[in-house]
């Protein structure tokens, strides 16, 4: 278990630009406000990292969307050098529960992949990482959602 990453992300979208009408979405198009810690498990100089960034979705169709996200926060590693993390993903989002105008809540799987980066660290590490999550998006009003998702990302190719 050399390199993991086991990520929380308890992430309260604050907005979404998602358009909606009070049946289903009429936009295929999203961008989230996601923020959260990563807490590293084991074989690194670093303890944890809080991250905020954006995500940017298109929904292939009711059950799949295709997303984009980069995130960046800073922290100091077990060294105590303060640095920067950066992260760049592609995911695929699958929803198991069909979208209605009475769906308030909507479980899915996630997969993703992409660039990871610990920058100005007394060690500096930077490669390709990727991960897997099962979270929930939750309907709070017509124009807001939230969502939880914990979130395993794998270090080891780094």
């Amino acid at each position: 278990m050399n390199n993991l990453v086991f990520t929380f992300l308890c992430v309260l979208i604050l907005g979404s630009v998602q358009a909606q009408n009070e049946e289903i979405n009429s936009t295929p198009y999203s961008a989230d406000l996601v923020m959260g810690p990563y807490l590293i498990l084991d074989g690194t100089i670093y303890e944890s990292v809080f991250l905020n960034g954006v995500r940017i979705g298109y929904d292939i169709n009711n059950s799949v969307t295709i997303g984009l996200e980069y995130l960046a926060g800073n922290q100091e590693d077990l060294a105590g050098q303060l640095g920067t993390t950066h992260s760049a993903f592609g995911n695929l989002k699958y929803y198991l529960k069909k979208e209605t105008s009475q769906t308030r809540y909507r479980p899915f799987l996630l997969a993703g992949g992409g660039f990871f980066e610990f920058k100005d660290f007394s060690q500096d590490v930077l490669g390709v990482s990727f991960y897997l999550s099962a979270g929930v998006d939750m309907q709070i009003t017509n124009r807001v959602r939230g969502f939880l998702e914990p979130r395993y990302v794998n270090l080891g190719l780094l």
